[in-house]
């Protein structure tokens, strides 16, 4: 019998964003010059999955969207870069995600400004389970979390891996990480459950929260520069940042989650896997956007390769 057709299914935020470079301070009631306007597309798990594809994974995208043209742009994007979108569904009248993002390549630092206007939900009835099934890895990350979490039980039941990328603080996110067997959440939203602490702290303690309920459960907290902290029973260990000119620091979380999905699909130790996703976080923020600079496998190997030891 064969296996699923994908090596995972991603269930969560897609986006379009319109990007721009400007170098310094954003004024209030001021006429300001911006350059480099791209779109490109955006949002966690969309731009995880088409991580995973330049690395050389498989990946399907379910889910809804409008029929306006930021959706008709969204889909496109999918389709450019090879995710599967027969299982993305459009609802007449709606839209989808888009925000507006202003790069300080200076700083490294980005302002986001977006719209949830009619975005369509994504509710449980709404999903086919074959269709969830006909991935080998579940990816989630809570934007459509009522529709998720359904994803993750038939996973879940399937025996199969659920890594979620822990950013939104809704409470009913709290279900969908006990069902996850591999949460990496931000630092801010590991504060948000933990208390304010640490990074490392807050890794440590967040898998402690969590193992209660399953003991082979594997959380990892990220924290820009400072790196990612990852715990398991087995494990506990820091995976610095590494040091690159820094363009735009839009989408490395989600960039970093989608290699680390890539890592998981391909069988590696857990701290292979964390190292390869710091280097293709790292290496994508040499363009501006959260896509554009998503490097392949041979480039992230050839840069891991120069940083042995």
């Amino acid at each position: 019998m064969s296996g699923p057709a994908f090596d995972v299914v991603g269930v969560g935020c897609c986006a379009s964003d319109t990007l721009c470079v400007y170098e310094g301070d954003i004024a209030i009631d001021e006429k300001m010059q911006v350059h480099e306007i791209t779109q490109q597309g955006g949002g966690l798990v969309a731009t995880g999955l088409v991580a995973v594809a330049r690395l050389g994974g498989k990946g399907r995208y379910v889910g809804r969207v409008g029929d306006d043209s930021i959706s008709a742009f969204i889909r496109s994007e999918f389709e450019r870069e090879g995710i599967d979108v027969s299982a993305l569904e459009t609802e007449p009248g709606m839209s989808a995600i888009c925000s507006f993002i202003v790069a300080n390549p200076k700083t490294g630092a980005r302002t986001i400004f977006y719209s949830l206007d009619r975005v369509p939900i994504l509710e449980p009835g709404d999903l086919n389970e074959a269709d969830i099934l006909s991935g080998n890895i579940l990816y989630v990350d809570g934007f459509q979390v009522k529709g998720a979490i359904q994803a993750a039980k038939w996973v879940r039941d399937a025996g199969r891996k659920i890594v979620m990328d822990a950013e939104l603080t809704d409470p009913d996110n709290d279900e969908l990480m006990d069902l996850a067997t591999h949460v990496v959440a931000s630092h801010a939203f590991a504060m948000s459950r933990v208390g304010e602490m640490a990074p490392a702290e807050a890794a440590r303690e967040l898998f402690e929260r969590l193992a209660a309920k399953d003991a082979g459960k594997v959380v990892g907290v990220t924290a820009g520069a400072e790196g990612s902290y990852f715990v398991t029973r087995e494990d506990d260990f820091h995976q610095p940042a590494f040091e690159v000119d820094v363009i735009d620091t839009t989408g490395c979380g989600d960039v970093f989650h989608g290699a680390f999905v890539f890592g998981l699909i391909e069988g590696w130790p857990l701290r292979e896997v964390v190292r390869f996703a710091s280097a293709v976080a790292a290496l994508k923020t040499r363009k501006l956007g959260g896509r554009a600079g998503i490097p392949n496998h041979e480039e992230t190997k050839a840069f891991l390769a120069e940083r042995k030891g």
